[in-house]
């Protein structure tokens, strides 16, 4: 995995890591929350909704969640999906305009940023909008972009998940972001509208962390990457 691919890796486990901290400090001032007539913060662990492999990387914390809904494959990886908005388009003409020029050079620094995480799967959309938004990328990877339906968000989703590919990138369009992060990770998050073109999502699956029916856990990062729009 190259460097992008490894302070990805990074990322990650220092967010589980100060999820931990966070976890810990909350539960070392519950008495004087008690105290103090204010509620006690709840730690999500003890709801058994989120798996404690997510928020404990220690080998015992899913046995003292207390909450065995999950189950805990270390075999599987886990497997990467980078999800952004096409980049900005051009006025005319109306239909299917491609990139304008801000586009183009945000085009340009998405495949600079990933790169050296070697995906192998690039799906766009029969737009040319997204299709010029991933060229950057496939070109420099020696890739051609996959199309999927523009109107068929969960259907893109379920494709990414047909692959499984350890490292995919969706460019996708402003109203079908959402739609394919949920259908990804089962999650609500329609607190995420609007999407712009500088928003950069980071999911990741673990095929190895199911619950009851199966379903595989997984979360979401949202970054910014170039001029904000």
């Amino acid at each position: 995995m190259g460097e992008v691919g490894r302070r990805m890796v990074l990322a990650g486990l220092l967010l589980a890591s100060l999820a931990v901290l966070l976890l810990s400090v909350s539960a070392g001032v519950g008495p004087a929350h008690a105290q103090s007539g204010r509620p006690p913060v709840e730690d999500p662990r003890e709801r058994g909704d989120v798996p404690p492999l997510l928020l404990d990387p220690r080998p015992d914390a899913h046995a003292r969640s207390g909450k065995p809904e999950w189950s805990i494959d270390p075999a599987h990886s886990i497997q990467w999906v980078i999800v952004v908005r096409h980049a900005e388009k051009a006025s005319a003409p109306e239909e299917d305009p491609p990139l304008s020029e801000q586009g183009e050079a945000r085009a340009t620094l998405l495949e600079r940023m990933l790169r050296d995480a070697s995906p192998t799967l690039l799906l766009g959309t029969e737009l040319i909008r997204t299709q010029r938004t991933l060229e950057p990328l496939a070109a420099e990877l020696g890739l051609l972009v996959d199309i999927h339906e523009s109107d068929d968000p969960y259907g893109m989703a379920a494709r990414v998940r047909e692959f499984d590919r350890p490292v995919s990138v969706v460019a996708a369009h402003g109203d079908t972001v959402v739609p394919i992060l949920e259908a990804l990770t089962g999650l609500d998050l329609e607190n995420l509208h609007p999407i712009g073109y500088d928003d950069f999502f980071v999911v990741a699956i673990a095929p190895g962390v199911t619950d009851g029916s199966g379903r595989s856990a997984a979360s979401v990062l949202r970054m910014k990457y170039g001029p904000e729009s």
